[in-house]
């Protein structure tokens, strides 16, 4: 007969305690030799409530994500695997408030200031990053999904200016960035977020029309 291991003698490991905030941002920060927009991608974590729980292991793997982001976003054609790599990376990184919430991790609700769209975009690409800026789940973005959106945008706009159009591979990658960033409403709703659409009443106007109706109705 085969032996089995009761409830009794099974040893769970101990469970570490540490202070999160025991591993700051490497003073060395972003390597001057990436992409713009790389840099500011690293950059921006330092801003987000995040990285308060990074270890150094997390700073070096947001660095080697940020050296093949540039790679990615300095080559002439849009590289669909590492693209979704990047991709893949970012989510670990818990960028966006999509992987956050996968992760049960609440970050403060803060208003941050969208950063402006890079002139020369595709037109596809700026109205998408202008609609993120318009959309209710933007309130819940912290500086790396700002970042992540421009990075997002700028591989969008890359590719309609290149292919002239989305491959059905493309477009499934591009569907996971979109995800990521919430931008639909099956995406929200995912992740228990709702968004109450405020309605836009003239109160007083409402009222004057009401009692015009009563006086009319009693003959006033």
């Amino acid at each position: 007969m085969g032996k089995h291991r009761t409830k009794e003698k099974v040893t769970k490991a101990p469970k570490a305690t540490v202070s999160p905030s025991a591993a700051p941002r490497p003073a060395s920060g972003a390597d001057t030799s990436w992409h713009p927009l790389a840099r500011s991608f690293y950059d921006s974590f330092g801003q987000s409530g995040q990285s308060f729980y990074f270890e150094p292991s997390d700073w070096q793997t947001l660095t080697i994500l940020c050296d093949h982001m540039s790679q990615l976003l300095t080559a002439a054609t849009l590289n669909g695997e590492l693209f979704q790599a990047v991709l893949s990376f970012s989510e670990d990184m818990m960028t966006t408030e999509a992987s956050r919430r996968r992760m049960r991790l609440e970050t403060p609700v803060e208003h941050h200031q969208a950063p402006e769209p890079a002139q020369g975009w595709h037109v596809r690409a700026t109205a998408f990053y202008e609609a993120l800026k318009a959309s209710g789940q933007s309130i819940y973005y912290q500086p790396s999904d700002w970042t992540f959106a421009l990075f997002v945008a700028e591989c969008l706009s890359k590719h309609y200016r290149r292919e002239g159009r989305l491959s059905g591979r493309t477009f499934s990658m591009f569907r996971n960035a979109f995800t990521l960033l919430l931008a639909t409403e099956s995406a929200r709703r995912s992740l228990d977020m709702e968004l109450v659409q405020a309605e836009t009443r003239d109160i007083e106007a409402e009222v004057a029309e009401y009692m015009s109706k009563v006086d009319a109705e009693m003959g006033w």
